[in-house]
């Protein structure tokens, strides 16, 4: 277990979206807050790959040409299950027709292994659609695919996608992004906990660089030797450290770790 000592709060800017950025990160870059009402307006992920996160709300989502009706299905975090979204570099998304709280964390994207072929490089993206079939054709494999499996394309990611993890708390915690996730850095869980919970998550699958976590309370929780109290804060650190207790209240975390995959 790293020396929980070693994690580090993110300042966030005043202003709508909040924001913070992860300097001196090898690859953790920002953390976004948006609290909604009505609409987030266009808005466009940075550079690498994102991870949207309903805090809570139920919102119309859309990212690069795909849309997602009614997404969200809790009213806080604390409770219920989440609802994602998968960013890419650059895209255009927006929440709209809701009234809640959305995270967004993104990571830098490590470069791919050159392609040993024309066909693997034809495959990052979904060049040739079945008009009307969500489907586009995958060179390298001979398969058509939803295009939402391609690097390149914006996916939304559900609770029947999630992978419940054994926390030691009354709120199930879940795996949102595992390795087996076309994700190139990130990988992702959640837990909610009660007053006076403590969790450990396991560790994430594959070794990471780094972690975030970003934590919600009404009350106070404690992180190592951090303490949010009322509100939200974002930590940094290496990976390995432990997820902490709701000393009083209610809290949720959501853990991003971020680091090549294919080292």
């Amino acid at each position: 277990m790293t020396d929980a000592s070693l994690l580090r709060r993110l300042e966030f800017s005043d202003g709508s979206p909040r924001r913070a950025t992860c300097d001196g990160c090898s690859w953790l870059t920002e953390v976004q807050v948006h609290d909604v009402d009505g609409t987030t307006g266009e808005q466009r992920s940075p550079e690498g790959e994102s991870l949207l996160v309903v805090l809570s709300g139920t919102f119309d989502l859309a990212a690069g040409g795909g849309g997602w009706l009614r997404r969200g299905i809790r009213a806080e975090p604390y409770e219920g299950r989440a609802v994602a979204l998968f960013l890419p570099s650059n895209t255009p998304w927006q929440a709209a027709e809701g009234q809640g709280r959305i995270v967004v964390v993104s990571s830098k994207q490590p470069e791919l292994p050159e392609p040993e072929n024309k066909k693997e490089e034809l495959s990052k993206k979904p060049l040739l659609q079945m008009a009307g079939s969500g489907k586009a054709f995958d060179p390298a494999t001979g398969d058509w695919k939803p295009k939402e499996a391609f690097l390149s394309s914006p996916e939304a990611l559900l609770p029947r996608r999630f992978v419940r993890l054994d926390s030691g708390t009354a709120q199930a915690a879940e795996r949102l992004i595992g390795l087996d996730y076309k994700a190139l850095s990130l990988r992702a869980d959640e837990v909610g906990l009660r007053d006076g919970e403590r969790a450990a998550l396991p560790a994430l699958e594959q070794p990471v660089t780094e972690e975030l976590y970003f934590v919600q309370t009404d009350g106070e929780f404690e992180l190592g030797s951090q303490t949010t109290r009322q509100g939200f804060d974002a930590f940094v650190g290496p990976a390995g450290l432990p997820i902490g207790h709701a000393s009083s209240g209610r809290a949720y975390v959501l853990r991003i770790g971020a680091g090549p995959k294919f080292d």
